[in-house]
């Protein structure tokens, strides 16, 4: 898969993504544990090479009510990343 930058995903993503979910069951923001994703705190785009590094991963929800994924990770605008 490659993103709207050009820069190639792995095909690890998905693996290390569950082994994350699995040692961080729960928001970081909230304490949710449903609706969860897995971000990146330096973005893809911006560091493809810290894609599957679990030191840039963290847990933060997409829920209905509350979007700590939106809120924290992209500070409430989808393109904007939280350093």
């Amino acid at each position: 898969m490659i993103d709207v930058f050009g820069n190639a995903r792995s095909s690890r993503r998905p693996a290390v993504r569950l082994r994350h979910l699995l040692a961080n069951p729960g928001c970081i923001a909230c304490g949710a544990i449903r609706c969860l994703n897995v971000h990146h705190v330096i973005p893809f785009h911006v560091c493809p090479g810290a894609e599957l590094d679990p030191v840039n991963l963290v847990t933060l929800c997409e829920g209905e009510s509350v979007n700590c994924h939106l809120l924290f990770g992209h500070l409430r605008h989808w393109k904007a990343w939280n350093p």
